[in-house]
């Protein structure tokens, strides 16, 4: 989580070592994660977690019928690099694009050894329904 203050530019470590980053944050993040889920669970009180640091060991954690996951790819380069512009402005950032497609990647093949659903972002139009047929 202290990846900033390390001094290393994540423009110049390559998209490798920015996958194996989010990883890493992504498995740190667990604990924190999973007591969130539990207290959730404890209350009764329904919760959607989404983000970047969900990691496919965090969903498999969970056994029983009570936590559902699903994690939902977009693989288009285009596609990203648009997003990042829509939400950032800017130029286009091909290198973050890189990264994403890299560690979406490496999500969709943890997520299929481990069981877990990985669904297309596309075609929008029927990606709610695509994603309730998995999670009920």
């Amino acid at each position: 989580m202290h990846y900033f203050s390390t001094g290393l530019d994540w423009m110049n470590i390559g998209v490798s070592e920015n996958v194996n980053w989010l990883i890493r944050v992504s498995k740190e993040m667990i604990p924190a994660l999973t007591a969130i889920i539990k207290r959730h669970l404890e209350d009764d009180v329904p919760i959607i977690m989404e983000g970047d640091f969900l990691c496919p060991d965090l969903a498999a954690s969970f056994s029983g019928s009570e936590v559902k996951s699903l994690f939902i790819m977009e693989r288009d380069k285009n596609q990203i690099l648009q997003n990042l512009m829509n939400r950032e402005g800017g130029s286009p950032q091909h290198s973050r694009a890189d990264i994403s497609i890299a560690y979406g990647e490496w999500l969709t093949e943890v997520c299929k050894k481990k069981g877990i659903n990985v669904i297309e972002s596309r075609p929008w139009n029927n990606a709610l329904s695509r994603a309730l047929e998995y999670l009920e």
